[in-house]
């Protein structure tokens, strides 16, 4: 198993001959080495084999992501950014890459076109909005019935209040001072915008909640929208900024903050750092184990 740099390491192996092997990852290609993939070397008593860093040697391997990568919230709420997530489909054009110009190679290595086409009324930048434009938060991340009703654990949000989460404060968003909820709702938009992006995030189907190795983006996102629906007053599966209004912050120092909560694995203070990691660098660290599920956009 692999360690944050990418490194690994087999201590106190008898003489013999050994066949390593990855454990592919969907989104991802096996680049190097060729064939099957596996590496296979003898060892003596007393020797030490190992490969050097990006080298093309033995025990090395190499793996390119097939996803365009994941952007963070400060690039949602930019101009450019915005336009995948504003409900038109075909505005897209504008759109820059990570060198900040359109029309060079890196504009066609991010997100294909609108994330929430559901709310264009023709499906045509020439057309219009439905009447209240959404996002829809966990389970598969749209409106899979078209009837604009959330299904079971997943949570709507409308267009207006996400773009406003996403704004939000750096006086709501202040580690020390600042309101969970709005720094968790800003984790949950952000991660789902990275998603349909067309990011890996693993199924979220067949979370085991007594493996930590088990939990992927798409689990933790949907343990931050169980968090979040404690917050639904009228516990219809929607929420808004009003429901947030009426209700007192939740510090970061407090216990619904730092405590799981029951039905959720983790504390949504952790579930705030692992969704803001994959937010930054497509990688989330749980139990002292880093597991890379998309790289940087940036990156790439």
């Amino acid at each position: 198993m692999t360690d944050s740099t990418g490194q690994y390491v087999f201590t106190n192996l008898g003489p013999g001959t050994y066949t390593v092997w990855e454990q592919q990852k969907s989104g991802w290609t096996q680049t190097y080495p060729g064939g099957d993939g596996k590496v296979t070397v003898t060892g003596a008593s007393g020797t030490d084999q190992h490969g050097d860093a990006k080298e093309t040697e033995a025990l090395n391997f190499g793996n390119h992501s097939d996803a365009p990568g994941v952007r963070t919230p400060g690039y949602w709420q930019s101009k450019f950014g915005a336009q995948f997530w504003d409900g038109i489909v075909g505005n897209e054009a504008k759109a820059k890459g990570a060198d900040g110009t359109a029309g060079t190679a890196d504009d066609a290595a991010f997100a294909n076109g609108e994330l929430l086409p559901w709310n264009d009324s023709n499906g045509s930048a020439a057309g219009g909005m439905i009447s209240n434009p959404y996002m829809i938060i966990g389970g598969d991340l749209k409106d899979t019935n078209g009837d604009g009703a959330p299904e079971t654990g997943e949570l709507k949000i409308k267009l207006a209040d996400a773009q406003k989460l996403i704004n939000a404060s750096e006086k709501q968003l202040n580690d020390a001072s600042g309101d969970g909820r709005w720094m968790l709702a800003r984790d949950v938009v952000a991660t789902t915008l990275n998603l349909l992006a067309g990011n890996p995030g693993g199924d979220g189907l067949a979370d085991n909640p007594l493996d930590p190795n088990d939990d992927d983006p798409m689990d933790l996102l949907n343990e931050a929208v169980a968090w979040l629906k404690l917050f639904d007053a009228d516990s219809n599966g929607c929420l808004s900024l009003g429901e947030l209004g009426t209700a007192s912050k939740v510090a970061t120092s407090s216990a619904l903050w730092q405590s799981p909560q029951p039905g959720i694995e983790h504390s949504a203070s952790l579930l705030h750092t692992v969704l803001d990691q994959y937010n930054n660098t497509g990688a989330i660290t749980l139990g002292g184990i880093t597991t890379t599920w998309a790289t940087d956009a940036d990156m790439i």
